[in-house]
């Protein structure tokens, strides 16, 4: 084992030299652990895209500048130590074989990757696959749209998604990684000390409280509203979906129990609505941040309340199992108007197709 761990230590470290200096071509042939998957060897090619990170890096700085975004993260949570932007490089597959084309990971993060936890600062990146975000969205989350919403709510879909994409996906993705180092429930560089939960709690929390920030602490990107809600109800919220109709992925997978937990929040707030004459939805565009509103309270109020219980494992277990139905035998189903709205993209697939050479 030791050495097995010597080998890859080595491997990742010779990966982040090639990324840091600026690579822009990186062969990648080890065993790798994906989030949504088994070890399996991996063979890949992948095409750094420095472009589309520095478009996005001028981005920011158009609409108030990075400094002040991560000051809004240091703000809520005085313990941030890093403030820099985060080791995220946006990638593009050139060839492969292994669990990258398979459509179910939208990122690389090591060092987990390659099971290690190393607790060294300069092993933590990540690789976010912009050839899968692209396939989500064309394959999946924009047939749902067609076949569920009314004009208006397509409208407004492809007038935030249709310029600016990639960008969005790069952006929410450098974001989504500084809010893991920040409140209870951060996981970078480390857990809260104070915080002992199971690790479907910890995956549950720590991502729907990285997203709610996301949107929260950037209110000059109202896109990213619009991209965390539609991903969420729509990709992961329908995990599994095709196998079994009635409780999806979400008593085994946190970003499919975060889909049905943030629908109702959005049908409460008044940002998702149902006409019975056309049997179509409609989302507000303007309520959407509303949601994220209501999950930071319920995300401060819970974690404040931990802090007093005993057993925090308990105590946060009754807080999932409030928030989303269930069936008689204790099992998460997805809620009646989430089912029936599903219904109407049943022939949309749950996983991605990718058309990629194969050779490496």
């Amino acid at each position: 084992m030791e050495t097995t761990n010597a080998l890859a230590l080595d491997y990742l470290r010779s990966l982040r030299i090639r990324l840091d200096r600026g690579d822009r071509r990186i062969l990648i042939d080890y065993p790798l652990q994906f989030t949504k998957g088994t070890l399996q060897q991996t063979q890949c090619e992948l095409f750094v895209d420095q472009p589309l990170r520095d478009r996005v890096a001028n981005w920011t700085e158009q609409l108030g500048g990075f400094a002040s975004f991560i000051s809004r993260y240091q703000d809520f949570d005085p313990r941030m130590v890093d403030q820099s932007w985060p080791a995220h490089f946006p990638v593009h597959v050139l060839s492969a074989k292994g669990q990258i084309v398979e459509g179910r990971n939208i990122f690389m993060f090591f060092p987990e990757v390659l099971g290690l936890s190393t607790g060294q600062h300069n092993d933590y990146f990540g690789l976010e696959l912009i050839d899968i975000w692209d396939a989500v969205f064309d394959q999946v989350i924009t047939p749902c749209v067609q076949r569920m919403f009314d004009a208006q709510t397509q409208f407004d879909y492809f007038e935030s998604f249709c310029t600016q994409r990639r960008e969005l996906i790069y952006l929410a993705s450098v974001f989504h990684e500084i809010g893991h180092r920040v409140g209870p429930w951060k996981v970078s560089p480390c857990k809260d000390e104070n915080i002992h939960l199971s690790k479907m709690q910890v995956d549950i929390m720590g991502e729907l409280s990285t997203d709610t920030y996301l949107v929260k602490f950037l209110p000059e990107f109202p896109e990213l509203a619009s991209f965390v809600l539609y991903q969420r109800l729509f990709w992961f919220g329908r995990m599994h979906y095709e196998q079994d109709s009635v409780h999806g992925a979400l008593n085994t997978d946190n970003d499919a129990w975060i889909g049905a937990y943030l629908w109702q929040i959005a049908e409460r707030v008044g940002c998702l609505s149902h006409d019975s004459t056309s049997g179509l939805w409609r989302i507000a565009r303007d309520r959407i941040a509303s949601i994220f509103d209501v999950v930071f309270d319920e995300l401060q109020a819970i974690g404040a309340q931990l802090l007093n219980e005993p057993d925090q494992i308990d105590a946060l277990q009754r807080w999932i199992d409030e928030r989303v139905p269930k069936d008689e035998a204790g099992q998460f189903i997805y809620p009646d108007s989430m089912a029936q709205a599903l219904r109407r993209c049943a022939d949309v697939p749950t996983r991605v197709r990718i058309n990629q050479p194969i050779k490496v």
